[in-house]
């Protein structure tokens, strides 16, 4: 395991602050290519944190949570403004892989 693990403050910051924002953009590409804006940096910035949390592995539940939350899940709905969200199925399949990885690096401790 790695309990007791130190990260120094500059990792946690680099990943709540530079790297876990990058995952908000919803927009796409090009619409009908259906390709999401993150899927241009989304491997690297999926090694870039697995590099992180694999130092810490308390932060994997950190990072899960900040991907669910409504502001980077896409979600389907009402807007604020009464119109009709639609959720952005490319990116949350991007999502769910990025999930999985961090799944996987806990169950290499379990062993």
């Amino acid at each position: 395991g790695n309990e007791g693990a130190t990260l120094p403050d500059s990792y946690k910051h680099l990943l709540r602050h530079g790297l876990l924002p990058l995952h908000k953009p919803s927009g796409m590409i090009l619409w009908r290519d259906q390709q999401p804006l993150l899927d241009l940096y989304h491997k690297t910035l999926v090694q870039c944190i697995g590099a992180i949390v694999t130092l810490d592995k308390n932060l994997i539940g950190e990072v899960i949570q900040y991907i669910i939350h409504p502001e980077v899940w896409p979600l389907e709905g009402k807007r604020e403004d009464g119109g009709t969200r639609l959720a952005n199925t490319p990116k949350l399949v991007l999502l769910l892989h990025e999930i999985d990885t961090y799944i996987g690096l806990l169950e290499l401790d379990i062993t």
